[in-house]
């Protein structure tokens, strides 16, 4: 209000402010505080007044058959504004302020189109990890604008490595190139440039079981690209409205497929797409949490390919192992065999050997004479476990004999180690006094 100094009349001077239009002009177009005030010709603190005075009201779009774009704005690290923007009109259909973005909050805005009675034909995203999947069956292309920057992001804007500057050249042509030939392209980069992709760090200093890569920025860039290929490019998107009006255009565009007036449409509406994007999604405007998730992405990629190495080279081990037991067995059962065949004695001296060594004690020497059936002497004591005792043995001869049954017993002096050991607790027992009642008694 303005008070004239002459007749005292007060008047409204200049063009009052809509301050509807201004909280519009401050959420669609991204306007600053600073921005709106030189704009309106007030100071910073009247424009702030307005925007806590007002709140803003959704316009409902008129045409509900639409190719959106999903995106968010960040203003420092905790606050944010996530838009769902129709492509074609450049109309703000849904937003949401938010801390961080997330699938979740992306779908939510999905749903509420969908109950407004909106029809999705496609949506353009920045290459969130997990949206293309949950927005399924809605066509999904990844912003080729984002690519360029998250390539350019790795690479930085002047990279000193020959294969770096080429593959940043290659990706900032990709508005101008149809799929096929920026395909084949990026496969020709990545066949010339291959060693230099897996060269990996020769430094004895590093403990870890795989070393690290070479150049992993290089890398990092590379493998964002190849995952994120076959979102780069998807078929065009039509609205129902589109092809009311333009249905014999349609039809004699399906008959051009393959030629270039085609692709070259097909190209420009490419750049057109990405241009619009851009505008959308602000070139300087990266998130670090995008930036983070990106890097932790990578390395997720670079792991899975160790853990597969690794996996690959235990494999291997384990087999070189198990072939060699198995030529080892191979061997010992040919050998076993040939043992049975031609000496089948053998296995029938097992249990003799073992009472041999175990219950006589008896040295491998004296073991390998007697199983040569040679008389051995012996001089010392022999252990019966029949009777728990020790028995002298001076110049004993023992040896190993056959019976009827074909198994081998031992013999001492001529007779089976049994009647020996009782012969001679016979002898202790009269050197002691004692006279035998018969065989298993006695009496004093």
């Amino acid at each position: 209000m303005y008070k004239c100094k002459d007749c005292g009349k007060q008047f409204i001077g200049g063009k009052r402010r809509d301050k509807s239009q201004v909280i519009t002009d401050y959420v669609e177009g991204k306007q600053t505080l600073q921005q709106l005030a030189s704009k309106y010709k007030v100071s910073e603190r009247t424009i702030r007044r307005d925007l806590e005075n007002m709140r803003f009201v959704r316009k409902k779009a008129r045409c509900k058959e639409v190719t959106v774009q999903l995106d968010t704005t960040y203003w420092g690290r905790r606050f944010g504004l996530m838009v769902i923007k129709d492509a074609l009109r450049n109309k703000i259909l849904w937003h949401k302020y938010v801390c961080n973005e997330t699938v979740s909050q992306y779908m939510e805005g999905i749903s509420w189109l969908r109950s407004q009675g909106f029809k999705i034909y496609g949506a353009v995203i920045d290459g969130m990890r997990g949206l293309a999947q949950a927005l399924y069956p809605i066509p999904v292309q990844m912003c080729q604008f984002h690519q360029i920057l998250i390539t350019r992001r790795y690479l930085t804007q002047e990279p000193e490595l020959d294969a770096s500057c080429e593959l940043l050249n290659l990706v900032k042509s990709i508005t101008q190139m149809d799929k096929e030939s920026f395909i084949g392209a990026f496969n020709e980069w990545g066949e010339k440039y291959k060693d230099v992709l897996n060269e990996r760090v020769h430094d004895k200093r590093l403990k870890r079981h795989t070393p690290p890569y070479m150049r992993p920025r290089l890398r990092s860039a590379y493998l964002s690209l190849k995952r994120n290929m076959t979102l780069l490019w998807k078929r065009r998107w039509w609205t129902c409205s589109s092809r009311k009006n333009s249905t014999e255009e349609l039809k004699q565009a399906k008959k051009e497929v393959q030629t270039e007036k085609l692709k070259g449409a097909a190209t420009t509406a490419a750049t057109n797409i990405a241009e619009s994007v851009g505008s959308l999604f602000g070139g300087g405007k990266m998130k670090a949490l995008e930036h983070r998730n990106e890097d932790l992405q990578d390395r997720i990629l670079e792991l899975e390919e160790e853990a597969r190495q690794r996996e690959h080279q235990q494999a291997k081990q384990i087999q070189e192992i198990k072939n060699a037991y198995e030529q080892q067995n191979s061997k010992l059962s040919e050998f076993v065999d040939f043992v049975k065949r031609y000496f089948p004695y053998v296995e029938k001296l097992m249990p003799t050997i073992k009472f041999l060594r175990d219950t006589l004690n008896f040295g491998d020497a004296v073991i390998r004479k007697l199983c040569a059936f040679k008389d051995v002497s012996i001089k010392g004591e022999l252990y019966s476990r029949e009777f728990n005792q020790h028995f002298r043995a001076d110049k004993t001869i023992c040896s190993l004999k056959e019976d009827k049954d074909g198994n081998f017993s031992l013999n001492i002096d001529g007779v089976l180690h049994v009647s020996w050991f009782r012969r001679k607790k016979d002898e202790f027992m009269e050197t002691l006094g004692l006279s035998i009642k018969n065989k298993y008694g006695m009496k004093l």
